[in-house]
């Protein structure tokens, strides 16, 4: 059985930014902002918002974010105000 340590330190490390190496923000923008940006092979892991605006080529805009059903999560993230 693995020790809860090892767990955290595994759950965190899935947070980590994969072209960076940052810690990543918890946020989900369009499908296609982010198939089109994001190879095939890092799809499934996390990228940080900086990261995402350089493969992008600009900054990321509030449209460019999906809303969730209940319009709580995107909106309530402490880096959601610094978007344009």
């Amino acid at each position: 059985m693995k020790s809860l340590k090892k767990i955290i330190k595994e759950e965190l490390s899935r947070l980590l930014c994969s072209d960076c190496g940052e810690h990543g923000e918890a946020y989900f923008v369009k499908d296609n902002i982010w198939y089109d940006n994001v190879p095939p092979y890092k799809q499934k892991k996390v990228l940080c918002l900086s990261c995402l605006e350089k493969r992008l080529g600009r900054k990321l805009k509030k449209s460019d974010f999906k809303s969730d059903k209940h319009g709580t999560f995107t909106y309530k993230q402490p880096w959601w105000d610094k978007i344009d």
